[in-house]
C-alpha cells in the first residue's frame, strides 16, 4: 500500500534475512497523496518478527480510524464502522460509467471525489485514456476503502489484474501466484458433515481455484 502511495517504496519488504536481498535504505515515503499523512503512521521499528516472514514488515500502519474517530471505531477501535461509504458509491458508479463506454462521466465522478477532496492529487485529465482512468478508480479503491470495505483490494486484485509472481509484484497488481482466489467452507463445518476439509492456493495450486485437502 505504501508503494502505491510512494513509487519509490519498494512493493514488498526486502528480505535481507532469508533472501539476502538489500536492506530498506529510505524508511519515510514521500507522497503526493495528503492521506499518507492523514491516514497512516510512520514508526521507525518493525514489531514483528523475522521467522514469521519479512514480507510481513512495515514501518507503516494504517489509523484513520484513530485520527479521524468519526470515521470507524470512534477512535479506539470500538464502535461503529462504516460499511459501504459515499466514496464507495462514487466509485462503484464512476466504474460503472467507465465499464459502459461513459468517459467523461468516470473522468468527472473521480475528479469530484476523495482522490481530490481527501488525496489533494491534480484532476484527471479531461482527455486520460481507459487505462488511466481504471487504474485512478483502483488506486482510488485501495486508498480510500482500506479499513471500511471488507477485503476490497483482495477482491480488486482478483479481478482487475494477472496473477504476479512473488519477486516481481506492483504496488497494485493482481494476487500473487498461489493466493487463494476463494474461500473454502470452515473447516469445523465440514468435519461437522463428515466431509474432508480442503483449502486453495499454494505451490500446487497457483490460480487458487483448486481445492487442496487439507
Amino acid at each position: 500500500m505504501v508503494a502505491a502511495l510512494d513509487p519509490t517504496q519498494p512493493a514488498r519488504y526486502p528480505e535481507t534475512n532469508r533472501l539476502g536481498e538489500p536492506a530498506l535504505t529510505t524508511k519515510k515515503a514521500v507522497s503526493e497523496d495528503a492521506r499518507l499523512a492523514l491516514d497512516f503512521l510512520f514508526e521507525e521499528r518493525n514489531n514483528f518478527e523475522i521467522k514469521n516472514g519479512e514480507w510481513h514488515f512495515s514501518h507503516y500502519k494504517h489509523h484513520r480510524n484513530i485520527n479521524q474517530p468519526e470515521f470507524a471505531g470512534n477512535g479506539n477501535n470500538t464502535g461503529k464502522m462504516p460499511v459501504f461509504t459515499a466514496a464507495d458509491n462514487a466509485l462503484i458508479l464512476a466504474e460503472a460509467a467507465l465499464r459502459l463506454g461513459q468517459l467523461g462521466e468516470a473522468i468527472r465522478l473521480v475528479n469530484e471525489g476523495t482522490r481530490t477532496t481527501r488525496g489533494n492529487l491534480p484532476k484527471l485529465a479531461a482527455n486520460a485514456n481507459i487505462t488511466q482512468v481504471e487504474q485512478a478508480i483502483f488506486y482510488e479503491r485501495a486508498i480510500e476503502l482500506l479499513g471500511s470495505a471488507p477485503m476490497s483490494l483482495w477482491l480488486d486484485r482478483r479481478r482487475l489484474a494477472a496473477r504476479e509472481p512473488y519477486p516481481v509484484l506492483l504496488p497494485l497488481g493482481g494476487l500473487q501466484s498461489g493466493t487463494p482466489a476463494q474461500l473454502p467452507v470452515p473447516a469445523r463445518e465440514l468435519l461437522t458433515r463428515g466431509l474432508e476439509s480442503y483449502t486453495f492456493g499454494g505451490e500446487n495450486d497457483p490460480e487458487g481455484i483448486i481445492p487442496i485437502p487439507n
